[in-house]
């Protein structure tokens, strides 16, 4: 897979490679490496938090640049739509400053 990433970087200037769910595969985890970014793709009312924690976690420890999150379907009428947005941004933020907090120390102890 390496070889083909780097071969079509030359021919495209964007790859977008669609994987299986982080949580359940761990192809998704060994590509997201491969990426210059990840967006995390989360279905309203189908992902279930916790596996939302977990693909950040798994991303996070082997520091997948993820770049942001696609709230796929919302109904954004449905009462509990706010607490659920404002659920996946603070939780989003609070890994990326985890991750940027990390990165900014790797970087000055190297």
């Amino acid at each position: 897979m390496q070889g083909l990433l780097q071969e079509w970087s030359t021919q495209f200037d964007h790859i977008i490679i669609d994987t299986s769910p982080v949580v359940l595969v761990s192809d998704a985890v060994r590509l997201s490496v491969s990426a210059d970014s990840v967006i995390l793709v989360v279905r309203w009312r189908h992902t279930p938090r916790v596996a939302f924690a977990r693909a950040q976690e798994l991303l996070t420890q082997v520091n997948a640049a993820v770049m942001g999150v696609v709230f796929n379907g919302a109904d954004l009428t449905f009462p509990g739509y706010s607490d659920m947005a404002v659920w996946l941004l603070r939780l989003f933020s609070a890994s990326r400053s985890s991750t940027q907090e990390l990165n900014s120390s790797i970087r000055l102890n190297a």
